[in-house]
């Protein structure tokens, strides 16, 4: 009987580390599930994972490949750990309307493909949009950010709306460029 080898996933993280899940099967790019492009994999599969692991609480979603993410829709109304999306791509919508983030949550250099929704969420720690690009129109109506905002060198390519955000800690929009316009009324 011959024994299967796990092949690991040979996403490299920022802090040098690789990810420890196992490696698709025919992967070009020698990645997992969740770092292999949408073409070469599973998307609903990819999803129903994803949230999985969101709601198990684990943390390190670092360069994860996603579509068409709606945290509500999934049943998530709240996530109590901190949370790392550094580098993450959100292809498609994404929704995080009315999600409370009880920690820290860190979006740098995350891309957003479609329209975002953030629109009445409690970020009850500090957030980093730092380096993140908004490529279709992004809504923070009614968030609340307890904590600190950076959005430092953010890009915003579609519309922008804070109409009503409540920023209750500190706010850097520094080098922040809004190519379609802001509203923060």
């Amino acid at each position: 009987m011959e024994e299967s080898i796990m092949v690991q996933c040979s996403y490299k993280r920022f802090d040098g580390t690789f990810c420890e899940e196992e490696a698709l099967p025919g992967s070009p790019n020698g990645y997992c599930i969740f770092h292999e492009e949408l073409e070469n994999k599973d998307i609903e599969g990819c999803m129903r994972l994803f949230y999985q692991k969101l709601r198990n609480g684990e943390e390190n979603f670092e360069g994860y490949i996603l579509k068409d993410v709606d945290l509500p829709k999934a049943g998530i109304k709240e996530i109590k750990q901190r949370v790392l999306f550094l580098n993450t791509k959100f292809y498609g919508d994404a929704s995080f309307k009315n999600i409370e983030f009880k920690e820290y949550v860190d979006f740098l250099m995350a891309i957003f493909g479609g329209k975002v929704d953030f629109s009445k969420a409690k970020f009850e720690g500090w957030v980093n949009f730092s380096g993140a690009t908004f490529e279709g129109g992004v809504d923070f109506s009614e968030a609340t950010f307890e904590g600190g905002a950076y959005f430092l060198e953010a890009k915003f390519e579609g519309w922008a709306y804070f109409l009503e955000a409540k920023f209750e800690g500190w706010a850097y929009f520094l080098e922040a460029k809004f190519e379609g316009g802001v509203d923060f009324s």
